[in-house]
């Protein structure tokens, strides 16, 4: 509510910006935290929707009805539109919008946590009702795997520490970056919903990377190895972006000891080493020496060597 308060008079005097689109998303860090614990919700509800799907199929649209029509009025109004085949990112922007046009004052905007409060109630009532207890109780258990995950979403960001949980889907990425969502989860005793949603903040802040990794050899590139380059070190700034121009050079690394630069490359060929070396990198102004060391065999290629908090 503080931080709502807070944007309100910013806005007011200037400092931060609408988005011209749905003039209801604010510029503003605290405010896209905010917007992510309402995604947050939405996938949570989601959950229960897919479990609904999954039992009844299109009836699951009138279960969805049902329950919204059960709500307080000014609750009702905060879901109009929302739909049970909608998508997550579509309906954060509706709820934020809706949430706006009816709760004009920023004060009262966290009046959605309670009207999602509500509407999970009286879904899962309908479901207790159609379905039964049993699976009913199977929802409630998957909701309750990701409540620590709600309850710390301002914490669930890239700049902070990785936790285990981060570290152990870092290390099963490293032996295998083909594993399933499903797959992790049961692995690591949690849910789908927190897997995809760790996965992505990894993504993302572009602390993990999933790529196909290959022996270059295998790929028809003749000729792999490790060049160090002497330079002048005034000029480094300058000669790491143009070794960063590169497509041959796959490793770039400024370094202390005998060499001021480390890289390592793939080429298809002799000639291509030969223009690479003479014609692209010792032409590069402050570049003052290299030195090549080729690859004859590669013995040793690994990548789940873990993270620092294992």
């Amino acid at each position: 509510m503080f931080t709502i308060n807070i944007l309100h008079r910013l806005l007011l005097m200037g400092f931060i910006e609408k988005s011209k689109d749905s003039g209801t998303i604010y510029d503003d860090t605290e405010f896209k935290e905010l917007s992510q614990f309402l995604k947050t919700l939405l996938e949570v509800f989601s959950l229960i929707l897919d479990e609904l799907k999954k039992e009844l199929g299109t009836m699951t649209e009138e279960v969805l009805d049902r329950a919204k029509g059960s709500l307080r009025e000014d609750y009702g109004r905060i879901f109009h539109g929302i739909s049970s085949d909608g998508d997550i990112s579509t309906d954060t922007n509706l709820v934020l919008k809706n949430i706006a046009i009816n709760y004009p004052n920023p004060s009262d905007r966290l009046v959605f946590i309670d009207g999602f409060h509500e509407l999970m109630s009286n879904t899962l009532q309908e479901m207790k009702q159609i379905l039964g207890i049993p699976l009913t109780k199977h929802v409630v258990k998957e909701v309750r795997k990701i409540r620590r995950e709600v309850l710390k979403f301002c914490a669930d960001s890239p700049a902070k520490k990785l936790d285990r949980l981060d570290c152990r889907l870092i290390q099963l990425l490293q032996k295998d970056g083909r594993l399933p969502n499903n797959a992790i989860a049961q692995e690591l005793g949690i849910s789908e919903f927190t897997v995809r949603r760790r996965l992505k903040r990894l993504l993302d802040s572009r602390i993990i990377k999933i790529v196909a990794v290959a022996n270059p050899m295998d790929l028809g590139f003749e000729i792999a190895g490790n060049l160090k380059i002497r330079i002048d070190l005034k000029q480094a700034d300058d000669v790491l972006e143009e070794l960063k121009k590169l497509d041959a050079l796959i490793w770039v690394a400024l370094t202390t000891g005998g060499t001021d630069i480390d890289v390592d490359f793939v080429v298809r060929s002799l000639k291509e080493f030969h223009e690479l070396v003479f014609k692209k990198i010792s032409k590069i102004d402050g570049v003052l020496s290299t030195e090549a060391s080729l690859m004859v065999d590669l013995v040793k290629d690994e990548h789940d060597w873990g993270t620092a908090w294992d």
